[in-house]
């Protein structure tokens, strides 16, 4: 039963919510997760109805529905109102999500996330409620009984448990070509549940799919749900494959193959960076990452090609000048530079073909300059000295 898995702090908070006149039903990712993993994650979502007892009208039903609002907030908890009576709260480190029974009627030629209109109905059934979920594995409930936990029901209109079982990933309905998210969303599950496959006809069907009014910000919080590299890769192949219609912006996505480990926009910013700068650029905006980012990448990057170049002859020659000719080789610039912004030496690691420079970029950590020393440079060329000192140390071996 899924309610041991509560702790009783949750379960009173149920337990009372059950008494104000509630039917409360468990959905989505946590039941799925449940059942396919014995896994009880953080967000609890639930459709909620009037007990069977009562008759509550759809007219009436949002101002019976507003005594969960009343309950949070004699219990001082704060919480969030969503459009189609959904309500989000925090409480006993869950996420709990509380939403009303619907149905959404299509809008014409609109293809975003929100390209329906919803009716609310608490008497609608579970299979018809549950059809505008995206994937049988995604509309399994248990609806609960906290009283007689015993009595907790396993609702599951379109055989989800069986494609859980089977590992397949099917849409209830056709309605899912409708929502440009839900093509996000299944390539986010089919990375996840890595050796699940695609329902033969729903793959046929993706060319139905319009993503010309795909959000940005949807495809960010898709991606970094799931495993980048490999979410970007998929999703170049289904748009090119089934000749999908993209936004311009979208199209730097199915230019390349990425690494299956970059994990960061950083990473994907550099990978980008060693193709082509003007792709990078393109990869910044689509991020909203500040200028700065993309300017310190190009700066470190030129400041490693430079010392790259240098042989040992070349650092030699450099260390047998006076310190304070020395000191003012563009070589320290350099070096100094890869210092302030070693947080992109992971870079060296995206770039085919990469080589490793002469000296260890973490060596002059462990090099002390005392006051001393500096006294003797001038001040301008101080911050260089320590670089210039490791460098003694690696070449010869003072």
């Amino acid at each position: 039963m899924i309610t041991e898995h509560l702790s009783p702090e949750i379960r009173q908070f149920l337990e009372e919510l059950e008494a104000l006149g509630f039917s409360l039903c468990l959905v989505g990712g946590i039941t799925r997760d449940y059942f396919f993993a014995n896994n009880f994650g953080f967000d609890l979502d639930f459709e909620i109805r009037p007990t069977r007892n009562l008759d509550i009208s759809t007219d009436a039903w949002p101002i019976y529905y507003k005594k969960i609002h009343r309950f949070f907030s004699e219990k001082k908890l704060n919480f969030s109102e969503l459009p189609y009576l959904i309500t989000r709260i925090r409480y006993a480190d869950k996420n709990f999500e509380f939403s009303s029974p619907r149905t959404e009627v299509d809008l014409p030629g609109n293809f975003t996330h929100h390209h329906f209109q919803a009716k609310l109905d608490p008497k609608l059934s579970y299979d018809i409620s549950f059809k505008r979920r995206d994937l049988t594995i995604n509309a399994i409930g248990i609806e609960l009984d906290l009283n007689s936990p015993e009595s907790e029901k396993i609702i599951d209109p379109f055989n989800g448990m069986d494609d859980l079982r089977n590992g397949i990933l099917r849409n209830i309905s056709d309605d899912f070509f409708l929502d440009s998210v839900r093509f996000l969303r299944l390539i986010r599950f089919k990375l996840k549940f890595e050796k699940f496959f695609i329902e033969e006809k729903l793959l046929s069907k993706l060319y139905l799919f319009n993503l010309s009014e795909l959000s940005i910000h949807h495809f960010k919080e898709e991606l970094f749900k799931s495993r980048p590299g490999e979410f970007l890769n998929f999703f170049s192949l289904l748009v090119k494959s089934k000749k999908i219609v993209i936004p311009d912006d979208f199209k730097i996505w199915i230019k390349y193959t990425f690494p299956v480990s970059v994990s960061t926009k950083e990473e994907i910013l550099a990978y980008v960076f060693f193709q082509d700068e003007n792709d990078a650029h393109k990869v910044s905006m689509f991020f909203s990452m500040p200028e700065k980012k993309l300017k310190d990448l190009k700066s470190f990057f030129r400041s490693y090609e430079e010392v790259l170049r240098m042989n040992k002859q070349d650092f030699l020659e450099i260390l047998a000048q006076p310190v304070q000719a020395a000191l003012k080789n563009e070589l320290f610039k350099d070096l100094k530079n890869l210092e302030e912004k070693k947080e992109w030496r992971f870079i060296l690691n995206l770039k085919p073909g990469s080589k490793e420079l002469l000296i260890d970029l973490n060596h002059w950590k462990n090099v002390s300059v005392s006051s001393t020393e500096l006294s003797s440079i001038d001040a301008p060329l101080r911050s260089y000295y320590q670089y210039f000192k490791t460098l003694k140390k690696i070449f010869l071996n003072d």
